[in-house]
């Protein structure tokens, strides 16, 4: 009975130790890694554990009334970068600011995935083209821009 015990309470340490190790590989390391990734190309980048810029956005609305002002920090201490890279929760999120950047991510629509997590109810609701991927964002775009043909605008 001692023995069959002890594999018991063995088994619940051996559990518990893999649950905190996977928490943390999830939320603190493959998050950290992937921002490195990131600075390597020049990104600024910013990391908070667990929450992301999440927690940094509330406390920063709180104290400035301003949701971006790190981000506008960031902004005037670099020099023009095409994104910023945040992490929020277990992901890393890029945030495009470079006009031609965000051209790039527009045309080549099938590289860039929108966070899946975070969107998720709203493509869910709306059918909006700002939600949607592949072959139907490129059918609501074609449609959307005849409306918007210089010859309709005159």
């Amino acid at each position: 009975l001692k023995s069959m015990f002890s594999y018991i309470i063995g088994g619940a340490i051996t559990l518990v130790t893999l649950f905190i190790v996977n928490l943390f590989y999830r939320f603190y390391l493959r998050p950290k890694m992937l921002l490195k990734y990131y600075e390597k190309q020049n990104l600024p980048s910013v990391f908070y554990p667990i929450w992301g810029h999440y927690n940094r956005e509330m406390q920063n609305f709180e104290k400035y009334n301003d949701y971006y002002k790190a981000w506008k920090d960031i902004s005037k201490a670099e020099k023009k970068p095409k994104a910023w890279v945040s992490n929020l929760g277990e992901d890393v999120v890029v945030f495009p600011v470079d006009p031609e950047f965000i051209k790039e991510m527009c045309v080549h629509y099938d590289y860039y995935e929108k966070h899946p997590k975070l969107f998720y109810l709203i493509r869910r609701v709306s059918g909006g083209i700002a939600w949607t991927e592949g072959q139907k964002w490129k059918r609501t775009r074609k449609s959307v821009s005849m409306a918007f043909h210089y010859d309709l605008l005159k």
